[in-house]
């Protein structure tokens, strides 16, 4: 809880000492790497969870954010349980979040930059101690790439590793990623979040279970990807989706049907080629035909299979 007074809130709020060994600043919930990178958009609010553990027998002196962009500016002072923005951020911009972090609210392309804090710890033996970090912030206004809005489609698949018939909606179509790369989440009617099963074509693709839960599905683009304000939502009915995934069943068994027929006839033919056939009229010359003669024909009507070969310059063909 917060009181402004004349400028200066009073945070209502205690700075918990923790038992360990020495005074520790992280970010969020691991130990802070400088550098960090924090993505928002355009009016949106940015957070800055920064958090310091000290000994119990430690005390928190002061805290001061600052921002590193065209210049250094000093945004807000933490002391003696008071939060003080200073001018450009006491607009109600600034707000303190326990228990060493800040929230900048109503960001603009201005506010990128470098976002640093200074902790002083004071110890014991009156010894103060200076923790820094540091992290960058990203604020961006560009729409999707090759987009002004998203959208969703769904369509029945065929899964080779479950063997079955899927419905699969497909979110997009992206002309290209942004840098760095970036998935978008998919919310699903239970409210819980999802990445994508796949991606191919400039599609973000989630594969749904069966039976398909139906409902309300999102696709949304993370502020992390550099690209602001895209969502989709479609609605999936259970009915509908098995109704789609039979139509796609069936259409697969023709498909199946079509390339059976075409495999027998392919055979029926390649058989009929190494079948031996032929018509033709016996020479006159050879009255009586027995083993192991050599039949002559005056006329050959057919030849299925290369029967017989031609002996040039005559009338007559031999076998």
């Amino acid at each position: 809880m917060a009181f402004i007074s004349g400028g200066i809130v009073l945070v209502a709020i205690v700075l918990l000492a923790d038992p360990t060994e020495a005074a520790q600043l992280s970010f969020g919930a691991s130990q802070t790497q400088n550098q960090s990178v924090v993505h928002a958009c355009v009016n949106e609010s940015v957070s800055l969870p920064w958090r310091v553990a000290i000994p119990t027998t430690d005390s928190i002196v002061e805290i001061k954010w600052y921002f590193h962009g065209n210049s250094d500016e000093l945004i807000a002072i933490f002391s003696g349980s008071k939060f003080g923005p200073l001018p450009g951020f006491s607009d109600g911009r600034a707000e303190f979040l326990a228990n060493a972090g800040l929230v900048i609210h109503h960001v603009t392309v201005l506010d990128k930059g470098n976002y640093s804090v200074v902790v002083d710890v004071l110890d014991t033996s009156g010894q103060t101690t200076t923790l820094r970090d540091s992290v960058i912030v990203q604020i961006t206004d560009n729409p999707v790439p090759g987009h002004t809005e998203l959208n969703i489609t769904q369509h029945a698949e065929y899964s080779d590793a479950t063997e079955q018939f899927h419905v699969v909606l497909s979110c997009g179509t992206f002309l290209s990623l942004a840098q760095p790369p970036f998935d978008v989440r998919w919310e699903t009617p239970s409210g819980s979040e999802v990445s994508s099963s796949s991606y191919t074509q400039g599609q973000f693709r989630l594969q749904l279970p069966n039976p398909v839960p139906g409902g309300s599905y999102t696709c949304r683009v993370p502020a992390s990807a550099a690209v602001c304000g895209a969502q989709a939502s479609v609605h999936v009915d259970r009915v509908d989706a098995r109704l789609t995934m039979l139509e796609a069943h069936n259409q697969r068994l023709m498909q199946e049907n079509l390339a059976l027929k075409n495999n027998i006839s392919q055979y029926i033919n390649a058989s009929a080629a190494n079948q031996i056939s032929f018509h033709a009229r016996l020479d006159k010359n050879l009255p009586q035909v027995y083993e192991g003669i050599t039949l002559k024909f005056s006329a050959v009507s057919l030849n299925q299979g290369g029967a017989y070969v031609t002996q040039h310059n005559t009338t007559w063909y031999e076998l």
